[in-house]
C-alpha cells in the first residue's frame, strides 16, 4: 500500500505549516523575528515565530 503525503510536506521547508499539525496542539512562542525567507525561493522578509517546544510531533524535530 502506498502512503499518501500532503502536498505541502513534499517540499523540505524550515517552516511549520497547517499540514504539520494533524491534531490539537499547544505551542509556546519563545520569540518572533523579522527575517529573510530561509527557503531562498524569494527575497521576501517574514515575521518568523520560534517555539519553545523542540518536538512538535513525536519523533520529528521542529
Amino acid at each position: 500500500m502506498t502512503e499518501k503525503t500532503h502536498y505541502r510536506k513534499a517540499l523540505d521547508s524550515p517552516y511549520l505549516s497547517s499540514a504539520d499539525i494533524v491534531e490539537p496542539t499547544v505551542l509556546t512562542i519563545s520569540h518572533v523575528l523579522f527575517e529573510p525567507d530561509k527557503t531562498r525561493r524569494t527575497k521576501d522578509v517574514f515575521n518568523t515565530a520560534y517555539f519553545e517546544e523542540k518536538e512538535i510531533r513525536p519523533g520529528e524535530d521542529s
